[in-house]
């Protein structure tokens, strides 16, 4: 399933935009946003489901008991490019044997009780990778009785594990939703989470946490990653007549970009 938004949907039990019980289906570019359920889930919950996730959003999804975004009851899906911001009751709730495996994932903005970006309860074991986690309340993690895998990631109070970093990953503009990272050449700063992920990982083409909307480049950032959206520089000339003078008009060049433009002069060129 691809490309939909499923939003203001609402149950009382859980799951207000999806409810997946034993099924394993592939769930791609879509956004939850503005669903609610009483007890487990307001955007998506999952039992004894292993769906694979790439490239979703859950925005502003409330629940009155656990996982504002998203519920886990022993269940292990594969998230990847996906961000948990704004949701009430916490971005994701781990319930009793769920490992899921989450790479360049962004948590900001959640609120819980407990676990403000994941809360942990009862033999979980989810492995984080190349993902922030900050600006969630009460704390990012709360864990009981479960063991989290974390790698190559901003965690705002810290967390143990390799590459791991405790420094403001200065998104573009968080109260407003847009958690692009700040870099040189759009902002007078850069964020801490650019290079920075895992220097083995490879970036697919076409996708970016860059605000110039150019691929990453060099080591991979940390963070939830989207399409880019650059246009490819476009060149025009004109008045080209021997002995006189060419204008040359570039469009659609970024910070780092770079334009080789060569010409001849055979049988005359203009000035």
């Amino acid at each position: 399933i691809t490309g939909f938004t499923i939003q203001n949907g609402s149950t009382s039990y859980g799951g207000g935009g999806v409810y997946l019980y034993s099924s394993d289906p592939i769930l791609k570019n879509m956004t939850f946003n503005g669903n609610t359920a009483i007890y487990y889930g307001g955007g998506m919950c999952l039992e004894y489901s292993n769906p694979t996730l790439i490239d979703l959003t859950f925005s502003s999804n409330s629940i009155e008991v656990y996982g504002g975004g998203m519920f886990l009851l022993n269940s292990s899906p594969i998230l990847k490019n996906v961000t948990f911001s704004g949701n009430l009751g916490g971005g994701m709730s781990l319930h009793y044997s769920c490992n899921p495996t989450l790479t360049d994932v962004t948590f900001s903005g959640n609120t819980a009780y407990f676990g403000g970006a994941m809360k942990l309860y009862s033999n979980n074991n989810p492995i984080l990778t190349n993902s922030i986690l900050w600006g969630n309340s009460p704390e990012e993690i709360y864990q009981q009785d479960s063991l989290i895998d974390i790698s190559y990631s901003d965690i705002q109070g810290g967390f143990e594990g390799e590459g791991n970093i405790d420094a403001d990953p200065l998104f573009v503009d968080p109260v407003n939703g847009d958690l692009h990272l700040q870099q040189y050449g759009t902002h007078p700063a850069q964020s801490p989470c650019v290079d920075a992920a895992n220097p083995f990982a490879l970036n697919p083409p076409g996708m970016s946490t860059r605000m110039d909307g150019r691929d990453d480049q060099a080591v991979l950032d940390m963070g939830c990653r989207r399409p880019t959206t650059v246009a490819s520089p476009v060149l025009t000339i004109s008045n080209l007549i021997a002995g006189q003078t060419a204008q040359v008009d570039i469009v659609n060049c970024t910070p780092w970009g770079i334009v080789y433009f060569v010409w001849s002069d055979v049988g005359g060129s203009p000035e």
